[in-house]
């Protein structure tokens, strides 16, 4: 997978996902806890125009953040599925397809939220400290 890529988070056998990804269409609830610490499920929705927008904004200015508007469409890398239903059929798709749920990849490796929190661990910042 490479960032753009198009891929189906519906799959049943998908339990984790492998990268960084912003729901297209259908619904995801997923349990983030190994990158957050909550024990409770969150829930995700598709993005809307407006934030592809401000995502495009984003991304310009070279941004690895994601900002906490956005959070609600992203799948972060690691996170454990626990459900995903599929949207509407796509209009771009032939009449005999099931509808999915749609995803893009956005980041992937040690550019992901995951990958960023493992680089922190293993190369962490050096303290200044004073006695």
């Amino acid at each position: 997978m490479v960032p753009g890529d198009i891929f189906d988070a519906s799959d049943p056998e998908l339990s984790v996902f492998p990268c960084d990804a912003v729901l297209l269409s259908g619904d995801a609830i997923v349990n983030e806890s190994m990158l957050t610490g909550e024990s409770v499920p969150v829930s995700k929705v598709p993005v809307k125009d407006e934030s592809l927008r401000a995502m495009s904004r984003e991304a310009k200015h070279g941004s690895s953040e994601v900002d906490s508007e956005l959070a609600k469409h992203y799948l972060f890398s690691g996170t454990k599925i626990i459900r995903v239903r599929a949207g509407a059929r796509p209009p771009w798709a032939p009449k005999s397809e099931e509808p999915v749920a749609l995803a893009m990849v956005t980041r992937t490796g040690f550019n992901t939220t995951k990958g960023a929190l493992v680089r922190s661990m293993l190369f962490p910042k050096p303290m200044g400290f004073k006695f």
